[in-house]
């Protein structure tokens, strides 16, 4: 999906710095070494609500065609009454929570029939 973004004219943003350079250097050997200087990354933790708003507020509106906002983490397994409900809530923020303050404060970036 990266490369398929990159080679649109996209920009990729993570919550991790070591898969942001993994990733910059996988594309770049599928792209071409043209593509490095075309590559911008950032860091954003999703479920920080203000750190996404104030990440997104440096973004003119209008800048981007698309979003894509993959969830992270992992699922709590087991019967539903007896989850740890600390584990619960950390479910929500990485699978509900973060795309939602991707989508609030990104989603008025994207031109005009942007997805």
């Amino acid at each position: 999906t990266a490369i398929t973004v990159l080679k649109q004219g996209g920009e990729i943003v993570s919550r991790s710095a070591e898969k942001l350079e993994a990733a910059k250097t996988e594309i770049v050997a599928a792209v071409g070494p043209d593509s490095a200087d075309r590559i911008k990354t950032g860091q954003l933790d999703f479920t920080d609500e203000a750190a996404v708003k104030v990440f997104f507020g440096k973004i003119p509106e209008g800048h981007y065609n698309g979003l894509v906002v993959t969830a992270c983490g992992r699922s709590p397994h087991g019967a539903f009454l007896e989850l740890d409900t600390a584990m619960v809530r950390e479910l929500f923020d990485q699978k509900f929570f973060g795309p939602y303050h991707c989508a609030k404060y990104g989603g008025p970036r994207l031109k005009d029939g942007g997805c």
